[in-house]
Parts: C-alpha cells; structure tokens; sequence
C-alpha cells in the first residue's frame, strides 16, 4: 500500500511537470533552478514526503538490523528450535504419578455358594508412582542431539538472512546515493542548457544567430527538465526500496547524508582471488547451515538403529490402604523390566535407514551447489570490482575530455566558426560522460559489498570499514 501511494504521488508529480515542459518556452520564461546543495532537501521537496530522515552507512545497516522482518522472523525461527531441543532433553526425566482413589461398595456380593453376601466396605488408597526409561536404545539421546545440530543449522541460517539484509540495505543505499547523484547531473545539465539556450536568443537578436538554433536549444531544454523529472522519480524509487528494508514508517524519507559519490573500498587490493575463497569456505553461513543439516540427519540414522536395542525400564511403587485414613497399611513394590521389542518385524528400520542415507545425499549434493555458487558469485564480484576500478579512471578522463569538448565547442560558436547543433552534441556528451562515472562508481562499491558478503563477512563495520585478511 505505501508503494502504491508513493507511486500515485510520482503519478502526480510527473504530469505538472509535463505540462510545464510543453509550455512554450522563451528568454523571459527560462528559470535556472538553485544548485543542488543538500539532498534531503531536494527529495523532500520533490517528493512531498511528510517527514525524512538522513542517515549515513553505518546508520542504515545497524536500523535494518533492528527492525528488519526477515531478520526477526529468522530470530523466532530458531526460538523455535531451542524450544523443540528442551522438548526433547525433557524426555530424559522420569514419570512421577501421585494419586488417590477412594471406593465405597454397598451391595450383594457373590463369593461361593448359593447365596450372595451383602457388603458396605469403604477402601482409601493413596499411591505414588515412579517410573523411569533407564535404556531405550539410544533414541532419545540421538533425537536430543539431532535437535542440538538443528538449533545450529537454524543459527547458521539466522546468519545467512542478517548478512543478506546488511549487503541489501548496503546495495540499496549505494543506489540511492547514484540517484541522488543523478538528480544533481540532471539539474547541472538543465542549467548549461538554459545558459546555452539564454546565448542562442542573444546571437538571433545580434543577428548573428538563427531561429533554429534557439529552437535546437528549446528542445535540448526541455529534454533537459524530462531527464530531470525522471532522475527524481528514480530518486523517489530507489527511497521507497530502502525504506521497505529498514522497515521505516511510510511517510518518512531515508537519504543518505553524504554528498556525491565516492569508491568505498572494503577488500584489501592486494587480496587474491584465492584468498578470498579459502575466508568463502571458512565463514559463509550457508555452508556451516548444510553442514549441520547432514549432521542432524547422521543422529537420526542412529535413532532408526536403536530400534533393534533392548528397551530397560525400572518402576517403583508406595502407597497405602485401608477403610479410613487412621488405619492404613502401606505397601511398597518395584520393577525391573527388560525387552525387546520390532514392531512390523524391524522392517522400518531398513527402510528409514535408507531414507536417511538419501536425504544425506541430497543435502551433499546441495551443499557442492551451493560451493559452486559462492565460487562463480566471488569470481564474478572479483572481476567486476577489478574493471570498474579501471573503468572509473576512464570515466575522470571521460569527462575532462568532453568538458573540454564543449568549452571548445562554445568558443568556437561564440567567434561565428562553430555550429549550435556541435554544443548541444558536446552537452549531451558531458552529461553521459558524468552519468557514466556515477554508475561505474556505484558498480564498483556494489562489488566490493558483494564480496564482503559472499566471503560470509559482512557486518556493520565489515560494510563500513572494510576487512583484514589474515
């Protein structure tokens, strides 16, 4: 529903500013809008939001740490295990029975003869009863330590969803910051399209200039504002995501409070590839998950075998009786009992044995899968941050050739030798060029939470700070 609601608000927001767009557009009208400044406020005026919130990194990742639901509903999950472990380690404690019974018959009562007795005899009978499963072939001690390895599997599993949180909420905060970067690229273009438009009517009313070229800037102007508007609706997009993660109230806007875009390195440049995979094998959750999986399932084929076992049992009994309270006789018995005992024969013993070992299998066979993964997401990771970190550097230059492009392009039409339409391409060019840098910078750092987390080491300060490597 607040997704809904933010979109008919984007829904809004994009129809005034088409109509504004296809507006005719002249000198008196065109309106450079202030430079962007603080982010906060540029989303919370574009987007009408009631209320926003700026947040850095590190401020993110420890919210989504304590309101995220995925991470509280992985939290009950193993509340749920540990209940299910006591369970079973109750098991183990013996039966104890107190009861008393009191019967009273008044009536005929035929013992030998022809001829019934009568009786009114009243019986009290206090009685306690011990009763303990000295030996039952191991079955309650290996499902009391198949629940154990559970409670570490669902540990391993809570682990697995906290850091798949942290590297989303990283991944979406880095987003946001692109968008946001975007928003301050889309308003500078607006505004060098608005100069250069301002020119071209001065140049036509020298006479130096012509009514296409005033007409070439009005649609690079408005080109301009579209971009602009479709940069915010981005901004606004890439905010609900993030704020779905943190689990934040509808109304409220998470922005990030640094300015621009900077690569945040986390893996040391010198780590090899192999390096990385031997932390992967060592620390990613999944694995231990599996791992404990199959050990569970390794106590419960004990507890299929313990079915052929002998089954002792000891069983003690006091109590006391008698007609009224003041003249009870106590007694005492007790119990040893062996046996044995196959119910269909022992057959099912077989046969969940097998069971057993093919649910091992599977998991096995899950378990190299899921190690194939990890190895082609960290390969994958790896290369990506090693080419965008190059690319970044093509990018800088990127942009200083074409903001020389354009300077060029404007002296040139400024002393009557250039072409209005070589400016607007040079425009264009520089605002790819500076699009191009923002992406490859958000890939870059994109990649480096990516190996973080495929590592199995992502955390607050991990996503912050970066890791050691041994």
């Amino acid at each position: 529903m607040a997704s809904f609601v933010q979109f008919c608000k984007i829904s809004l927001l994009s129809l005034a500013i088409l109509s504004f767009i296809a507006s005719p557009t002249s000198a008196e009208e065109v309106e450079i809008p202030a430079p962007l400044t603080v982010n906060t406020q540029v989303l919370k005026a574009s987007l009408s939001k009631t209320d926003s919130v700026s947040l850095n990194l590190e401020e993110a990742l420890k919210i989504a740490e304590e309101k995220n639901p995925a991470l509280q509903a992985a939290s009950e999950d193993v509340n749920l295990a540990r209940a299910q472990y006591q369970t079973r380690l109750a098991q183990f404690l013996p039966d104890v029975e107190l009861s008393f019974s009191r019967m009273h018959y008044d009536g005929a009562f035929q013992i030998f003869g022809d001829e019934p007795i009568f009786i009114d005899r009243l019986t009290l009978q206090p009685q306690f009863l011990f009763r303990f499963n000295v030996f039952d072939g191991g079955e309650k001690f290996f499902r009391a330590r198949a629940a154990k390895r559970t409670i570490e599997a669902q540990q391993a599993g809570e682990e697995t969803t906290h850091q798949q949180v942290l590297r989303d909420t990283a991944r979406l905060y880095y987003e946001l910051k692109r968008q946001m970067d975007l928003i301050g690229i889309s308003r500078q273009q607006l505004e060098e399209t608005q100069t250069q438009l301002k020119l071209n009517q001065d140049r036509m009313e020298v006479g130096v200039g012509t009514r296409l070229e005033v007409m070439q800037s009005e649609a690079q102007v408005a080109r301009s504002r579209q971009q602009l508007l479709e940069a915010v609706k981005n901004a606004e997009v890439a905010a609900v995501r993030l704020n779905e993660i943190l689990d934040l109230p509808a109304f409220v806007d998470a922005v990030p409070q640094e300015q621009g875009q900077q690569m945040q390195t986390l893996v040391p440049a010198n780590a090899t590839l192999g390096d990385l995979l031997k932390q992967a094998y060592q620390h990613r959750p999944e694995l231990q998950a599996f791992s404990k999986q199959i050990a569970a399932l390794q106590e419960l084929r004990k507890v299929a075998v313990s079915a052929l076992l002998p089954k002792v049992d000891v069983q003690y009994r006091m109590g006391a009786v008698g007609a009224a309270l003041s003249d009870l006789e106590g007694y005492d018995e007790n119990a040893l009992a062996l046996g044995f005992r196959f119910n269909n024969l022992a057959v099912p013993v077989k046969t969940l044995y097998r069971e057993n070992t093919v649910q091992q299998a599977q998991l096995k066979t899950q378990l190299r899968a899921i190690e194939n993964r990890i190895e082609r997401e960290l390969s994958e990771a790896f290369l990506q941050s090693i080419t965008k970190k190059a690319q970044v550097v093509v990018a800088k230059a990127e942009i200083a050739a074409s903001e020389q492009a354009l300077a060029d392009a404007l002296e040139r039409l400024q002393v009557g030798v250039g072409r209005n339409i070589d400016v607007l391409e040079a425009e264009t060019s520089l605002t790819r060029a500076r699009t191009n840098l923002s992406s490859t910078i958000l890939e870059y750092n994109q990649a480096q939470v990516d190996m973080v987390y495929t590592m199995g080491m992502a955390s607050v300060q991990t996503l912050t700070q970066g890791i050691q490597l041994p």
